[in-house]
């Protein structure tokens, strides 16, 4: 999951994105909830199992909000 997200530039200034702080090697589904409201899955609201494709999700929709400028189910409600 892309919780905590690090952003930084090397000397050649390629930017490169990383997060391990719920980063594990797992072999079955995932349960357990984590991650950022405005980044977690459907699979992981909803509780059902997942595995590293929530992290596919959660990168489509950081780009969708640099590209827009926030995110795509933004509302000022969190309910």
């Amino acid at each position: 999951m892309l919780s905590h997200v690090t952003f930084y530039t090397n000397l050649q200034n390629v930017s490169k994105l990383c997060d391990f702080g719920w980063s594990a090697i797992c072999k079955d589904r995932r349960t357990t909830y984590c991650g950022t409201l405005d980044y977690v899955s459907p699979e992981i609201i909803e509780g059902d199992g997942y595995d590293d494709s929530v992290d596919v999700w959660c990168v489509g929709v950081l780009a969708y909000e640099l590209i827009v400028g926030k995110t795509p189910f933004y509302n000022i409600s969190r309910k």
